[in-house]
């Protein structure tokens, strides 16, 4: 289904960041996007958001959105596509707040420590940023432990068919494996589902797009 008056949203997004998953849902629920990458056009997304930050979406009407949870769940449901929020019970809908939550703060939060080491430590010495980049490598490590455990017998992080939050977290693995000792050996389970993405054709779309190889 298409934005409501017809016009497309503007994402502002960075080449297979967190914004993908929300690329990824627009694609799901058929919504036209107008891309923006945020590293081409600076001063348009410090207009749109004060912290310059990956996602934003701004709608045709000029309201904007910030933060991943709060744009993934509201392309859901503009365009009708309730069934990429899961079951519509109390505990699935908690499961989905759980995991996209972990998603953005405990996996992210670990992601910046180790790609963005100098903004976690007022020391500029070679050992204060190697510690800060090992404590961020070790909790990655962990988060992905814990999905690949929530992954066992699954298909899908929340419910039995995919939702927002397999979109969210398709970019912050594909990240995170990279930097972990023995990239998805320890993680099976996590390599099936990214591989079944990879097949998905909202997937591959976002990918090409955004000039990514999967």
């Amino acid at each position: 289904m298409a934005a409501e008056d017809g016009g497309a949203c503007r994402l502002f997004f960075k080449r297979g960041a967190a914004s993908m998953g929300p690329h990824i849902v627009a694609n799901w629920a058929g919504l036209p996007l107008e891309l923006c990458d945020a590293n081409g056009d600076v001063e348009a997304v410090k207009a749109a958001n004060r912290l310059m930050a990956v996602p934003t979406l701004v709608l045709p009407d000029g309201k904007i959105i910030t933060q991943n949870m709060a744009i993934l769940q509201y392309v859901a449901r503009r365009t009708g596509c309730e069934d990429l929020l899961g079951d519509d019970d109390a505990l699935a809908q908690a499961e989905l707040l759980q995991w996209s939550a972990f998603l953005s703060t405990e996996l992210q939060e670990a992601t910046r420590l180790y790609f963005y080491t100098q903004k976690y430590t007022t020391g500029s010495e070679e050992d204060d940023l190697s510690k800060v980049k090992e404590a961020g490598r070790a909790l990655l490590a962990n988060c992905l432990e814990i999905l690949n455990e929530r992954l066992a017998g699954r298909e899908w992080i929340v419910g039995e068919a995919r939702t927002i939050v397999d979109a969210q977290a398709f970019p912050m693995i594909r990240w995170s494996v990279k930097v972990v000792e023995g990239g998805y050996r320890k993680y099976p389970n996590l390599k099936a589902f990214m591989d079944r993405l990879c097949k998905d054709e909202g997937v591959i779309a976002a990918a090409e797009r955004e000039g990514l190889d999967l």
